[in-house]
C-alpha cells in the first residue's frame, strides 16, 4: 500500500492528504525517513499552515534524530501551539 501511495504521489505531488497519510504510514512502519520526507512536503505544501503537517513533520524529525528536540522540531511544535 506504501510503495502504490508513493507512486501515486510521484504523479501527483500536490496532494498534500497524501502526503501526510503516507507520513502517518511510514511512521506506523518505523519507516521514519520516508516519513520526515512525507510531512516535509505535506508542510511545504501547507505553507506550514496544517497543523497536522506540522505536528507530524517535528515528531518524524524527533523520530529520527532525538537531539531535534530542541531543535527545529521545538520550532515546529511551538509554531502548532
Amino acid at each position: 500500500m506504501v510503495t502504490q501511495l508513493q507512486q501515486r504521489l510521484s504523479q501527483q505531488p500536490d496532494d498534500l492528504e497524501g502526503w501526510k497519510l503516507l507520513g502517518r504510514s511510514a511512521t506506523v512502519l518505523g519507516n521514519y525517513s520516508v516519513a520526515r520526507d512525507a510531512f516535509s512536503q505535506a508542510y511545504t505544501l501547507s505553507k506550514g499552515q496544517d497543523p497536522d503537517a506540522v505536528v507530524g513533520y517535528a515528531e518524524s524529525l524527533i523520530l529520527n534524530d532525538e537531539r531535534e528536540i530542541d531543535g527545529q522540531a521545538a520550532e515546529l511544535f511551538e509554531k502548532a501551539v
